[in-house]
């Protein structure tokens, strides 16, 4: 192929794996090794990925999995929409999980989000609405889901470097209850 300016041009895809040796196994003097399989170099989990910027504001792709020890694979494909207040987010695969999830932007300092998760092989749906409010020296952040669970967390800034979080979940299914305070110093 040819550009304008006379020179070469081409297109190449690129692919990322990760190989990792397996550890031997243990021996023992009454034992003889045998030899190994041409696929022991392998890594427990090898995956392919490839996405997409369809337009500006749209990606698309998929990915591809398999799980060496259970001798299982999977494929999924996902999309991903992003506008100047919103990003919307869709992931199918052949796992049998389906995910959707929306974020808009309200303000600067408020954003609202929901996801939907759906595994049509066990027959179970959640879904969940949070929201994220910026204040001038804080962030308060927040959850509530199908699953009975409410949660909340609060990151005020006490100094430059040094941050108070308060943090809380209730879940009225289980009726269990958490509160947690924390520093965070640099």
């Amino acid at each position: 192929m040819e550009r304008e300016d006379g020179g070469a041009g081409f297109s190449f895809l690129c692919a990322r794996c990760t190989l990792q040796p397996s550890p031997p196994p243990p021996s023992s003097p009454l034992t003889a090794p045998l030899p190994p399989s041409p696929l022991s170099f392998l890594s427990p989990f090898l995956g392919l990925n490839y996405f997409q910027s369809v337009t500006p504001a749209l990606t698309m792709g998929g990915e591809a999995f398999w799980l060496r020890a259970q001798g299982k694979s999977g494929t999924g494909f996902a999309a991903r929409h992003a506008g100047p207040a919103h990003v919307a987010t869709a992931q199918v695969a052949t796992t049998g999980l389906v995910s959707l999830g929306y974020l808009h932007r309200v303000s600067d300092k408020v954003s609202l989000a929901t996801d939907f998760l759906w595994n049509w092989h066990a027959r179970e749906a959640s879904a969940s609405f949070g929201y994220d409010y910026l204040l001038r020296q804080c962030r308060l952040r927040g959850r509530v889901d199908t699953e009975g669970r409410v949660a909340a967390f609060l990151e005020e800034r006490v100094n430059v470097g040094v941050n108070f979080i308060l943090s809380a979940e209730i879940d009225h299914v289980k009726k269990d209850y958490k509160f947690g305070l924390g520093m965070t110093v640099g």
